[in-house]
């Protein structure tokens, strides 16, 4: 009798690990939306939004801009600091008047430039702040960037935080414990990353499918694969070797993504994800735009020319599991 496949043994494995999408398993669950109630508020030309809860949260407007709430002031200033660094970084290095000391200097002036450039590629578009105001006087300041769903009808979306360690040296000893024990109960502090969200969008049924946190919780290192898995498959094109393998899959855009942050000494990133987007109504791979973002930069810090190793190596995680669910 032959062996079965890694891929066989994966899919009969999942029940016992996590409910597959769309269905109810014993450890977790996740719930199923519609297109529609997965749409966001959007803004109009005005800045104003209805708000139904009482909140201005993240919204979109119609010209392709994501507006992202501002955190407390100094995480939500941290993270404007790092778009506007990269922004300065990027303007100032493609002048061409920039001097060099040596042939030396300039080859690799010319390596951390394309680098540079190569990470202000994988970052949303960003376009400064502004305030956003709801019904009964509230507002609030957003992050006013570039909407990374626009181009997808319905998108499949997985949230991934990295790095094996998520706090940051300089904070207090009361964050570090709260970020030690929330790593430890997760594949962060084993694997160097975690599933923080999912929605994946089945062609078949012609709905969304979203993880919930405990959901998410659940995923563990005998799972992860699983999970993964569940993301890759939307029913009809997308299946797992099409959006993880091949000249655009996630695997070849995460080893570019590596190949930035073994060059990179600019910044160092705690608690930053990668957002992986498909076309969820895919019926045929050319359809899919595998698409691999880096999002959330509240906790980004200059690195004072050192490697960011922590999430280096997350990334090296990550790129491990993918690379077993395949060739073992």
């Amino acid at each position: 009798m032959r062996a079965p496949s890694r891929r066989t043994s994966l899919r009969r494995c999942a029940w016992k690990q996590l409910a597959w999408p769309g269905s109810v398993g014993r450890v977790g669950s996740g719930r199923r939306r519609s297109s529609s109630e997965a749409s966001r508020q959007r803004v109009d030309a005005s800045n104003r939004v209805h708000v139904a809860d009482g909140k201005v949260g993240s919204l979109v407007d119609a010209l392709g801009h994501f507006y992202k709430p501002m955190q407390d002031e100094v995480r939500g200033a941290r993270e404007v600091q790092f778009y506007e660094d990269l922004c300065k970084w990027i303007d100032s290095n493609c002048q061409d008047e920039v001097e060099r000391e040596s042939e030396v200097n300039e080859a690799v002036d010319d390596h951390v430039r394309s680098a540079m450039s190569a990470l202000a590629s994988v970052v949303p578009r960003y376009y400064g702040t502004c305030v956003l105001h709801g019904d009964l006087g509230l507002k609030r300041r957003h992050i006013k960037l570039e909407d990374l769903t626009r181009k997808y009808e319905n998108p499949s979306i997985v949230d991934i935080k990295v790095g094996y360690r998520t706090w940051y040296p300089d904070a207090d000893e009361k964050y570090k414990t709260k970020c030690r024990a929330k790593d430890a109960a997760t594949t962060s502090s084993t694997l160097g990353f975690k599933i923080c969200g999912m929605q994946v969008y089945n062609a078949v049924k012609q709905r969304h499918w979203r993880a919930d946190r405990n959901w998410c919780k659940q995923v563990n290192g005998e799972s992860i694969h699983v999970a993964l898995a569940a993301f890759g498959n939307n029913g009809l094109a997308a299946t797992p070797e099409g959006i993880y393998l091949g000249k655009d899959g996630v695997l070849n855009q995460l080893r570019k993504l590596k190949d930035i942050f073994k060059i990179q000494k600019d910044f160092l990133f705690h608690s930053t994800s990668i957002l992986i987007l498909y076309e969820g109504a895919a019926t045929t791979v050319e359809d899919l735009r595998v698409t691999l973002k880096l999002v959330d930069f509240a906790h980004t810090f200059h690195a004072d020319c050192t490697l960011d190793t922590n999430f280096l190596t997350g990334l090296s995680g990550l790129e491990q599991v993918i690379e077993s669910m395949f060739f073992g």
